[in-house]
């Protein structure tokens, strides 16, 4: 190796070494900016929670999207997909309280409304869900209630 590529070797090597500790260096920013801010954040803990309901693994799931909630109390789908959740687990007094709350939340905000297909959509779905869980409720209590 003559002088010239030894000086273009180190060269690369030196501006290599910078980039990958300017990365180090402004990674742990990025992690507490995304802790602090939370702005987006929710939404990855919502996922998880969805992913992991499809997958049964309802206490992550629950965990998942009980952080998503804490993160942002006005996030109407994680409420009713916590709702939709019970309802697998067969937890129809939970699932009634977590649908009821979503749907209250969403009927208060104004993006959820018929000129936004996907939100309305997601609401009626969860209004009929809520109504087949009261159904629900109303025959345990009157089985219960006659043995």
């Amino acid at each position: 190796m003559n002088s010239s590529e030894r000086k273009s070797v180190y060269s690369l090597a030196g501006i290599y070494a910078l980039r990958m500790m300017g990365l180090f260096m402004i990674l742990p920013v990025f992690a507490l900016y995304a802790d602090s801010s939370g702005t987006l954040l929710y939404q990855a803990y919502h996922f998880l929670g969805k992913i992991y309901r499809k997958e049964s693994d309802h206490k992550k799931s629950l965990e998942n999207y009980s952080l998503a909630i804490k993160m942002n109390p006005q996030f109407w789908v994680g409420l009713i997909d916590i709702g939709y959740l019970y309802m697998d687990m067969q937890d129809w007094q939970q699932a009634a309280h977590f649908l009821d709350q979503g749907i209250r939340i969403a009927k208060k905000q104004k993006h959820v409304n018929k000129e936004n297909p996907a939100a309305w959509f997601d609401l009626s779905n969860a209004v009929n869900n809520y109504f087949a869980v009261l159904k629900k409720l109303r025959l345990t209590r009157t089985f219960s209630a006659t043995r």
